[in-house]
């Protein structure tokens, strides 16, 4: 998705496009285009039998829009407010980031501290080079628990889980490559970083959450979530909400275990613009390598601008907090039939006066005969696309598992929304032209 920084995108972006993937304008419907907050207004009534969440934006103590769609509890008809609270997801990385540096600060950990240090008895490669600064930075090289294998393989995250069994699992993971010599975005580093700070203070992550920012901040509906401390569900669009499986606490400790609203978000957003965590804290979370400084994104010019934004995907909630020009714009959903960071973009491009699709998500009817004739496995490089019927949609796998449930819009074009994926087949169907957010690349069948 072109944007003018760098942010973080769901995990089917970075799986689905490799380094031969072109940048591309976003594919929609060129008949109905938005251009001013105005316009977001019917935006929203157009893909809110998708869409589920919260959205507000400010300027300073100014309320430039906000928007509660859906509801927290589809069965019990519960409507989304202000205070409804959803999970942040990675956005949570940010408060992992804060205790991290102000254990750093204090003297109780310094950023060229070895893993080693603090787990000698794990089988963690290079745990005697992987310093704190490449936990933080996501230059460690350690494989992501979460992201770098197969989906199925993730059903662990949804049963009970402690700190000794994380552990086990981080400990068979393999080294990607040397500590510090490139970015690869990394729950693992995080989680590791969490287990750190809880030890070095002698408290539970929950406490420390709680103590060094939600009550000075002053924070009123921010915590950690267990099992039964968040009331509101997420859901995934399959012809109707369908409840998704939760994630289990200790599955995403430090790396997507804080629950929060958007007006919470808004009031944490402006403190870490403000410098409230002092300088050091600051500097060090705003210090951008490759787009990324300690928990969250963004860029700061040689003039003093800066921008501070991070994404957020667990379960079926998606999360985005962004200041950017004295704006703050924070997005909580809990209804995944849109892509989010679609809905982020076009909020943004409202903003600035600049062009967006308004998505019709009507699509044709095809039966399960007429959709046979677009089966076959394609290929682009090293990456490869299957595509099957489930007797409803045709349906688009990759070779991590991954699926996209896709709605012909024409007789050679497919999308799903929830995952912005689209696809175009040529007359002949031996190529299809593949997107995924900003990036396009062309598949060729090979049977």
């Amino acid at each position: 998705m072109p944007m003018k920084h760098r942010l973080f995108i769901p995990l089917m972006t970075a799986i689905l496009c490799g380094a031969s993937c072109t940048s591309s304008k976003q594919v929609e419907e060129k008949s109905s285009i938005g251009r001013n907050m105005q316009d977001i207004e019917i935006y929203f009534d157009s893909i809110s039998p998708r869409f589920m969440g919260s959205i507000m934006i400010t300027k300073g103590d100014s309320l430039i829009f906000t928007k509660n769609i859906g509801y927290s509890d589809v069965e019990k008809k519960t409507p989304i407010t202000d205070t409804t609270q959803f999970k942040i997801g990675s956005i949570s990385k940010s408060f992992t980031a804060i205790l991290t540096l102000k254990a750093i600060e204090s003297g109780k950990l310094s950023m060229d501290d070895k893993l080693i240090k603090f787990f000698p008895d794990l089988n963690i490669p290079n745990a005697d080079k992987i310093t704190i600064y490449h936990l933080l930075h996501h230059r460690s090289g350690i494989q992501d628990y979460f992201n770098e294998v197969d989906q199925k393989e993730l059903e662990y995250t949804r049963e009970p889980q402690t700190r000794e069994s994380m552990l086990k699992k981080i400990s068979t993971l393999k080294s990607n490559f040397e500590p510090g010599e490139k970015f690869s975005y990394s729950n693992t580093g995080f989680m590791l970083l969490a287990f750190i700070v809880e030890d070095l203070n002698s408290k539970s992550y929950s406490q420390l959450i709680k103590e060094q920012i939600v009550e000075p901040l002053g924070l009123k509906h921010t915590y950690c979530f267990s099992s039964d401390t968040i009331a509101t569900k997420s859901y995934k669009y399959d012809e109707g909400w369908v409840v998704s499986k939760e994630t289990n606490p200790f599955a995403c400790l430090g790396t997507g275990s804080v629950v929060s609203t958007t007006q919470d978000l808004q009031k944490y957003t402006y403190a870490l613009k403000n410098k409230f965590f002092g300088d050091y804290v600051f500097n060090q979370m705003t210090d951008y390598v490759e787009g990324y400084g300690c928990g969250v994104a963004g860029i700061k010019s040689e003039d003093g601008k800066f921008t501070i934004s991070h994404s957020g995907f667990i379960d079926c909630y998606f999360s985005f907090m962004n200041y950017d020009d004295g704006v703050v714009i924070t997005m909580l959903q809990n209804g995944m039939g849109v892509n989010g960071l679609s809905v982020f973009w076009s909020i943004d491009q409202a903003m600035k006066g600049q062009e967006f699709p308004i998505p019709n998500l009507s699509y044709m009817a095809l039966d399960s005969t007429q959709i046979n004739d677009y089966l076959g496995v394609y290929k682009c490089d090293d990456r490869v696309l299957t595509f099957t019927n489930d007797g409803k949609h045709l349906v688009a796998t990759y070779k991590n598992g991954f699926s996209a449930k896709l709605d012909p819009k024409s007789d050679s074009y497919f999308i799903d929304y929830a995952n912005d994926v689209d696809v175009t087949f040529n007359s002949q169907k031996d190529t299809v032209s593949h997107r995924v957010g900003g990036f396009r690349s062309t598949f060729i069948k090979q049977k």
